[in-house]
Parts: structure tokens; C-alpha cells; sequence
């Protein structure tokens, strides 16, 4: 069952790469060097790992997650006070000079307005006035006689 369908062909043996090139004595030092440091590097970040993990294990305890979690709420918004705060306080000033602007030129506004609303009511008790004078002197006249043929 395992034989192959067609004859089987020898392959040709790859041909072997050039030999390794052999390392001065400096640059076999500098690889040496290389070695060591990412061994240690390596060594050093798998230490870190379990320090990491050994202190989640004993920072397992809810009061002390509790602590954690609002030590850090606590920093954020110290730090959010910090950044907007003291923009805030210099903003503040402009701010309030340019709301007293706004009610000084509303309130000119409005008095205006209220002055402008008396004139005219005025000019209309005399418009109104002035008329009901004249229909008064016009039936007076019609009254006196003034307009009959008899």
C-alpha cells in the first residue's frame, strides 16, 4: 500500500553553501558581547515577569485592590485639577470683564428701547388727541349751524 506510483528518482543533493566564514577575534568578541546582553536582557525581563506576577498573587486581597484603584482615580484627577485649573483662573478675568460688557450694553439697550416705547406711545395720545379735537371743533361747527340751507 505505501509504494510510490511512479519510480522513484534520486534527487540531486543540494549543493552545500559556502562554509561559515570565520569570525576575527574582534568580531567574535562583539558577537560574544551580543550574546551575553540578550541572555541577560532575557533573564532580566523573565525576573521582572515573576516579580509581576508574585506581587498580583499578593496584591490579590480586595481592600488593597480598592486602595489601588482609587489611588489612581486620585492621581487622575490631580492631575486633570493641575492641567485645567490655573487656564481656568486666567481665563476668569477676561470672562467676567466681557459678561459686565454684555449687561452694561443690555441694559443701555433696554432703556433705549423703554424711552423710544414711551415717545411713542406719547406721540400717538397726541396724534389721537389731536384728532378727536378736530372731529369735536368739526360737530361743533355742524351744531352751531354752520352747513343748513334753511
Amino acid at each position: 500500500k505505501g509504494a510510490a506510483k511512479g519510480p522513484t528518482v534520486a534527487k540531486p543533493a543540494k549543493p552545500a553553501g559556502p562554509p561559515p566564514v570565520k569570525l576575527t577575534k574582534e568580531a567574535q568578541e562583539v558577537k560574544d558581547v551580543e550574546t551575553k546582553i540578550a541572555a541577560l536582557t532575557s533573564a532580566q525581563k523573565a525576573a521582572r515577569e515573576a516579580f509581576a506576577s508574585a506581587q498580583a498573587k499578593a496584591d490579590q486581597t480586595p481592600e488593597q485592590k480598592e486602595l489601588i484603584r482609587t489611588g489612581m482615580k486620585l492621581e487622575a484627577a490631580q492631575r486633570e485639577f493641575d492641567d485645567t485649573v490655573p487656564r481656568l483662573k486666567s481665563k476668569l478675568p477676561s470672562l467676567k470683564e466681557k459678561r459686565d460688557k454684555v449687561a452694561r450694553k443690555n441694559k443701555f439697550v433696554a432703556e433705549n428701547k423703554a424711552k423710544r416705547v414711551k415717545a411713542e406711545a406719547a406721540e400717538k395720545a397726541k396724534a389721537a388727541k389731536k384728532k378727536a379735537d378736530e372731529k369735536a371743533a368739526a360737530a361743533k361747527k355742524k351744531a352751531d349751524g354752520g352747513g343748513g340751507l334753511f
